[in-house]
């Protein structure tokens, strides 16, 4: 059975997210346009809350999954399973930290392929979150999404994504006799920038929208159209 929806969810949530349908409105977005505010209770909670153990090794076991070449068209909009540049090919995707920022602890991904849609990292993200959050099995509950039929896949918040390096090899292949553009020498400083610049604007925006507990408090809605 799907799970029920949040108790701080307003009774009347469908009610309200039928009549704000409109140019602009999408299922995903509906608690930042709703107006929903999370209790002291939710918040305290959230940013209490310590990841088990076993979390890293179940999540890599599911990001896995996603690696190789998949149907990717119901991670953006506007495609579908029989459009070829819909198919993209995976390298890794992994977490690979566990790392508490401002009293908050965040599951760090790094994912790395050779070109992304719209809105796929997010999906694809919103996906292994759902799976998780539900105990469904990740294999069968990810070949669904890249079946055919029309499945709406959460998108998660865009808060902490961003592109870690750009990667060059096939010019590197192809210009041997030319210095390699990796960047490599500058890695001590890119990491330095993020530490002081990158990652406390990450929290600082966490803490003041609560944006992923919005996010999580939603995530019933796509249980009962997709796992259930």
């Amino acid at each position: 059975d799907a799970p029920p929806p949040h108790p701080e969810a307003p009774a009347d949530a469908e009610e309200e997210g039928k009549g704000q349908k409109g140019k602009g409105w999408k299922k995903e977005n509906f608690w930042e346009t709703s107006g929903y505010t999370p209790s002291p209770e939710e918040i305290a909670a959230l940013r209490a809350y310590r990841a088990p153990a076993d979390l890293k090794p179940r999540l890599n076991a599911l990001l896995a999954l996603m690696k190789g070449t998949h149907a990717f068209h119901n991670y953006t909009s506007g495609k579908t399973a029989a459009e070829a540049n819909a198919k993209r090919f995976i390298v890794s995707f992994t977490a690979t930290e566990v790392r508490e920022y401002g009293g908050i602890e965040f599951v760090e991904l790094q994912i790395e392929g050779q070109s992304f849609m719209l809105h796929q990292i997010r999906k694809m993200v919103g996906a292994a979150v759902l799976i998780l959050r539900y105990g469904r099995d990740p294999a069968s509950s990810l070949q669904a999404t890249w079946r055919s039929k029309r499945v709406h896949v959460p998108t998660a918040p865009p808060v902490g994504l961003l592109l870690g390096k750009v990667l060059f090899a096939q010019y590197n292949r192809q210009n041997k006799h030319l210095p390699p553009l990796d960047f490599h020498d500058l890695r001590d400083q890119l990491q330095a920038f993020k530490q002081a610049s990158v990652y406390p604007e990450i929290v600082r925006r966490e803490v003041e929208d609560n944006c992923t507990l919005r996010w999580l408090d939603e995530l019933h809605t796509f249980y009962s159209t997709w796992l259930n």
